[in-house]
C-alpha cells in the first residue's frame, strides 16, 4: 500500500507541472499565488481535522519549529517560484529533470557543513546526477535549440531551475531535521505553507501585484492553474500518507520518479509545447539512478 501511494504521489506531482505549464498558455502569471492559496485552504481543513483527532502541535519544539519554517521558506517559496518561472522558460520536462537533482545540494551542504562522510557510493551518484545536469542543459536545451537559447530566455530559465533545485535540497535538510524533532509531517507541511504563504503575500504587495493576482483568483479563473493546486496538495497528502507504511527513503525515491511521469504525460497533454527525445530521457534517467544511489547509500 505504501509504494502505491508513494508512486501515486509522483504521479500527481508530475500532473501538477504539467497543468502548470497548460495554465501558462493563457496567462502571465505562473500560478505560484492560486496554487498557494488552495494548498493553505486545503492544508488548514486537514491539519485542523489531525489535531481533533490527535493533538501534537502543543509538543512541538521551539528548534523543529524554526527548522520547519526556514524549510517550507526555501522549498515551497522560493522553491515554487523558481520551479514554476524555469516551467515557463524551459518547459516542463527539462526544468523538473534539473529541479531533481536536489539530493545532490542536498549532499553538498551536508558534507560541507554537517560533517558528512563522502564514499565511492556518493561519488558515483554525484558524477552521475552532474553528468544528467550537463546533458539536459547542453545537450537538450543548447544543443536542440542552440539559436534560440540566448533569444528567448532559456539561459535564465536554466538559471531559474538549479535554483530551485537548490532551494528544494538545502530546504529537505531543515524539513528532515524538523521532522527528526516532531515527528508530525501534517503540522511541519501546514508550517511551512503558512510561512511560504506569508512570504508571496508580501512579495506581490511590494511589487503592487497584489491586488491584480487577487483579481484573477475571483474574476478569471485559470482552470489549470485550478487542477495544479489540487495536484500538488493530493501528491503531499499521499507522500506523507505513505510514510505510514513504508520508510521515507523508499517514498523518497518512488515519488523521485516524477520526472519520468512528467515526460510521459507531456508527449500526450503538450504535444504543441514541450518535446520528449532522447537526450531529455537520457538526462532523467542519469539524474534518477544518482538519486537512488545517494538516497540508498
Amino acid at each position: 500500500m505504501g509504494y502505491f501511494l508513494a508512486i501515486s504521489a509522483g504521479f500527481c506531482f508530475a500532473l501538477n507541472y504539467i497543468f502548470i505549464r497548460k495554465g501558462m498558455a493563457n496567462q502571465k502569471d505562473n500560478g505560484t499565488f492560486i496554487t498557494m492559496i488552495q494548498n493553505f485552504i486545503f492544508f488548514t481543513i486537514i491539519f485542523g481535522i489531525s489535531q481533533i483527532v490527535n493533538p501534537t502541535i502543543e509538543e512541538i519544539s521551539l528548534s523543529a519549529f524554526f527548522n520547519f519554517v526556514i524549510g517550507g521558506f526555501l522549498v515551497l517559496f522560493l522553491g515554487r517560484v523558481t520551479l514554476f518561472e524555469g516551467i515557463r522558460k524551459l518547459g516542463s520536462g527539462n526544468a523538473v529533470a534539473i529541479k531533481n537533482s536536489s539530493p545532490l545540494f542536498t549532499f553538498i551542504v551536508a558534507y560541507l557543513f554537517l560533517g558528512e562522510k563522502l564514499n565511492f557510493q556518493d561519488s558515483i551518484a554525484f558524477l552521475m546526477i552532474l553528468g544528467g545536469i550537463y546533458y539536459c542543459i547542453f545537450k537538450q536545451i543548447i544543443g536542440v535549440e542552440n539559436k534560440k537559447f540566448n533569444s528567448n530566455g532559456k539561459k535564465l530559465g536554466v538559471i531559474f531551475a538549479l535554483l530551485s533545485a537548490v532551494f528544494f535540497g538545502i530546504g529537505d535538510i531543515f524539513r528532515k531535521s524538523g521532522m527528526a524533532e516532531f515527528n508530525d509531517p501534517i503540522a511541519g507541511v501546514y508550517l511551512g505553507i503558512i510561512v511560504a504563504s506569508i512570504c508571496m503575500t508580501i512579495m506581490f504587495f511590494c511589487t503592487k501585484d497584489l491586488k491584480g493576482r487577487v483579481h484573477e483568483v475571483y474574476q478569471s479563473i485559470n482552470r489549470n492553474y485550478m487542477l495544479a493546486g489540487v495536484m500538488t496538495a493530493i501528491a503531499m497528502l499521499l507522500f506523507y500518507a505513505s510514510l505510514q507504511y513504508i520508510q521515507v527513503i523508499y517514498a523518497s525515491i518512488l515519488v523521485s520518479l516524477e520526472p519520468v511521469f512528467t515526460v510521459v504525460l507531456m508527449s500526450f497533454m503538450l504535444k504543441n509545447d514541450d518535446k520528449l527525445n532522447k537526450h531529455l530521457l537520457i538526462s532523467i534517467l542519469l539524474i534518477f539512478i544518482g538519486t537512488i544511489i545517494l538516497v540508498i547509500y
